[in-house]
């Protein structure tokens, strides 16, 4: 898999001395997406300009690529730490950057984040660092990756007193190039880019451009290399027609969805891998997963936070990085409303209950017009069931029921019994039917061996069965 570029942020601040801040990662700009997904690579570069202070600039909850880098030589001292993090599937919002150390040193940071970077081992061979001065313009070392397609990153910081005088980047990493300066009565400046062309051997970053040459300043900076995601299985693609080339080779798929209420527009592929809806909101809820590469279910985990009794729909995207399949979107589906469900009818020849129906909880259902049961059709109930129906000539339940639970079924009209139809039950039935009919008559599956729930109980009486399941 192709390794991209979600997008990056920068930022600075000056005259604090022990306080954090937050740095927000949802607005992220430059690449594919504004925020970090599952499996993303995020890379963080804190730097701080100081007279022979080294205030400790790791993120929390991240990990270091070594001990922080200080030159303390020299008139301005130069601190830099970049920390990184492979996103897990609730992909951090923000990040917290630590404090500067004292009110005089200016501190800056950038943030890049990538997609299709190995999880397992995001970086290809050891990261490689430098420091000097006499001036502020860092240059990175050379490194040698060991993986055809790995992307090399610099990360590099300056201290000076030359107000905010950005890094400019060197040949081959102008594209999405960072630049930031914390202005102060030391400034602290950080720069950070990275390169997609090496293909093969040691390749030397070069100085970058801007910032200051003071003989009174000095710099820091880290070289990585970034090891694509490994790929798995093939994909061949013919097209037949004019100036639109097949995809073919070795690829990684990754299936993406988003879930967002069906009143909404259809997202595309790049809002549906930010996990974003058509409105470039965060999707009520979204997730990814590497995509089957034979034939069957593709089975994702549950998704959550999403309301009860609401309608929704599922859009998906499946990408080897670089190429997207076409957007499949589902049918309009609801959740279930997982409370408990009260229905009455007095009129006569509609039922209470009618149709498919389906409780995850309690239902009650009266009926007390004529000809027409308190539930009828497929009603399933997972929960406890109570039916009343106090007209003439039709059960208290007809059709095809299914209780998960415990049911209570009165008739008190004449001609029908209180039950009628197929009522599979696994718990407890309690049927009082008074005049003229038997409390059961159908099927009742799941009866004890013995109990014969189908016969007229006779006027007036009551009969408990108990039915166990089998």
């Amino acid at each position: 898999m192709a390794i991209q570029y979600v997008g990056g942020v920068t930022s600075s601040r000056n005259g604090n001395s022990n306080s954090t801040t937050s740095q927000s990662l949802t607005s992220l700009t430059g690449g594919i997406a504004s925020q970090p997904a599952e499996g993303d690579l995020v890379i963080v570069a804190c730097a701080v300009g100081s007279q022979g202070r080294n205030s400790d600039q790791a993120i929390s909850g991240y990990s270091t690529l070594g001990t922080q880098l200080n030159r303390s030589d020299d008139t301005y001292d130069a601190s830099l730490q970049v920390s990184y993090k492979v996103m897990t599937s609730s992909p951090d919002t923000s990040i917290t950057i630590p404090a500067q150390g004292n009110a005089a040193d200016g501190q800056a940071w950038a943030v890049m984040v990538f997609r299709g970077v190995d999880t397992t081992t995001p970086f290809d061979v050891s990261s490689v660092s430098a420091t000097g001065n006499n001036t502020a313009r860092f240059d990175a070392p050379a490194i040698t990756p060991s993986t055809a397609g790995s992307w090399i990153v610099i990360a590099g910081a300056g201290a000076s007193s030359a107000g905010t005088t950005l890094y400019t980047a060197p040949s081959g990493f102008a594209d999405d190039w960072l630049a930031e300066n914390g202005a102060d009565t030391n400034d602290g400046s950080v720069g950070m880019g990275y390169y997609t062309g090496w293909t093969s051997g040691s390749y030397n970053p070069g100085v970058v451009g801007g910032g200051s040459t003071n003989t009174a300043n000095s710099w820091c900076a880290w070289t990585m290399a970034l090891r694509p995601l490994a790929t798995i299985g093939s994909l061949a693609a013919t097209e037949s027609g004019s100036d639109t080339a097949a995809v073919e080779g070795n690829v990684r798929h990754t299936l993406h969805y988003v879930i967002y209420p069906a009143a909404l527009g259809n997202p595309s592929a790049a809002q549906i891998k930010a996990g974003d809806d058509v409105n470039d909101d965060p999707a009520d809820a979204h997730g990814s997963a590497a995509a089957r590469n034979t034939t069957g279910e593709q089975v994702l985990d549950a998704a959550t936070g999403l309301t009860a009794a609401t309608t929704y729909k599922v859009a998906f995207v499946v990408t080897d990085g670089t190429n997207d399949s076409n957007v499949a979107v589902s049918d309009s589906w609801a959740t279930w409303n997982s409370g408990s469900l009260a229905a009455t009818e007095s009129g006569s020849d509609a039922a209470a209950i009618a149709g498919d129906v389906l409780v995850s909880g309690t239902l009650a259902a009266t009926e007390s017009g004529a000809d027409v049961a308190a539930l009828a059709g497929k009603v399933l109930v997972s929960g406890s069931l109570a039916a009343t129906e106090s007209g003439a000539d039709t059960a208290a339940i007809a059709g095809q029921v299914l209780v998960s639970g415990s049911l209570a079924a009165v008739e008190t009209g004449e001609d029908t019994a209180s039950f009628a139809g197929a009522v599979p039950v696994v718990g407890y039935i309690a049927a009082n039917e008074s005049p003229d009919t038997a409390a059961f008559t159908g099927t009742v599956p799941g009866a004890a061996s013995g109990v014969t729930p189908a016969g007229k109980s006779g006027r007036g009486k009551r009969r408990r069965i108990v039915i166990r399941e089998r």
